[in-house]
């Protein structure tokens, strides 16, 4: 019985170690995998279109009618006057500060009553805030932060109605029409 089992074990050894040998030599032979490496490589440039050829193709189609209305649009003197006349955010601001500088010195305009009263009170809390929290280690500046930020919406909502009222707002702009079934 120990002899079957030696013997049986002794095939199983050189079966095993014949198989090892096999992964060996093909471990050998994959260990230089530059070749496989521009095989492949040649493989997917075969099956990739060139960008030459795409962006051609994509150049040689006509222009889709809302491509060429939106172009028409860019173009026209209109657009380009609004395009010249919007600026940097510093000079965006200045303008807005000073309409609020004018809408609060014009007698002729009404300011709504709630954006006096918020006006003055948050001005008066953020001057103030300081007190409120003594060692508040920045507590009273996210405080200040946020009156400020009402305190700029309620400004904006006035600005913007000052501006409808005395005919400081911007004309908006015309929009392109179509004639005879044509895209402009």
């Amino acid at each position: 019985m120990m002899d079957s089992d030696s013997s049986s074990l002794e095939r199983a050894l050189a079966d095993l170690e014949g198989r090892v040998r096999a992964l060996e030599q093909t471990v050998a032979t994959l260990g230089d995998t530059r070749q496989i490496e521009e095989r492949v490589a040649e493989r997917v440039s075969a099956q990739v279109p060139r960008l030459e050829s795409v962006v051609e193709a994509i150049s040689a189609r006509p222009l889709p009618p809302a491509v060429k209305s939106m172009l028409g649009v860019a173009t026209e003197p209109s657009t380009l006057k609004q395009v010249a006349h919007s600026s940097w955010l510093i000079f965006d601001m200045t303008r807005e500060l000073v309409t609020v500088g004018r809408m609060l010195l014009d007698r002729r305009y009404h300011m709504a009553w709630i954006t006096r009263i918020l006006v003055i009170i948050f001005t008066a809390a953020i001057i103030t805030s300081g007190w409120w929290f003594p060692f508040g280690f920045g507590l009273d500046k996210l405080v200040d932060l946020a009156l400020a930020g009402v305190l700029f919406l309620a400004l904006f909502c006035e600005t913007r109605r000052y501006k409808n009222v005395c005919g400081l707002a911007a004309a908006p702009a015309a929009k392109p029409q179509a004639t005879d079934g044509v895209p402009p």
